[in-house]
């Protein structure tokens, strides 16, 4: 829930698109899905996004939790 409620706050700092290309290796690109449609980043490199010095850090690190809690239920 944390990471939803995250994602709301970079919304506004997204473009609408109906495309949903996968990003280069090593890279990330965020898809948001709202009742407006579907809103997304452009490629950022997840070195950067992991460091915590780019404006989608906070959104990256977010989602990171998110899998980190997928991982531990599912016993990975």
């Amino acid at each position: 829930m944390h990471f939803v409620e995250v994602s709301v706050g970079f919304v506004d700092k997204m473009k609408l698109t109906t495309e949903f290309p996968l990003p280069l290796a090593d890279n990330i690109k965020f898809y948001v899905i709202t009742p407006s449609g579907v809103y997304t980043t452009d490629e950022v490199n997840a070195d950067l996004l992991a460091s915590g010095n780019h404006e989608l850090s906070q959104l990256f690190l977010s989602g990171n939790d998110v899998i980190i809690e997928l991982r531990i239920t599912s016993g990975q």
